[in-house]
């Protein structure tokens, strides 16, 4: 098991676009630093078999979801937190020039 990381500037690519790279895992959860690059929009996805929590860090951005008829826009910025639900589409925005982390 690992117990300790530091952020590498390897990634893998996620199915929405966005930039992962895995920081730890255990055997039910892990945390990892995602990024969107600069002027990025991922692609909505609906997660299957987990959900998430969200911590932003850097930059500015939106986060798009859905729950049945309801929609909803999220304003994000540092120090703002989301949750991800499973089976629920969802797809984070970036509006201006920085990366949001």
């Amino acid at each position: 098991m690992k117990w300790t990381c530091a952020v590498s500037d390897s990634f893998v690519r996620a199915p929405d676009g966005s930039e992962v790279r895995p920081l730890l895992e255990v055997n039910r959860g892990g945390v990892s630093q995602c990024t969107l690059p600069p002027g990025g929009v991922s692609h909505a996805v609906k997660h299957k078999t987990i959900e998430e929590i969200w911590f932003f860090l850097d930059g500015r951005g939106e986060v798009w979801r859905r729950h049945g008829a309801k929609e909803e826009v999220v304003t994000v910025g540092p120090g703002v937190c989301v949750s991800i639900v499973q089976f629920l589409p969802w797809a984070p925005q970036k509006i201006p020039a920085r990366s949001m982390a």
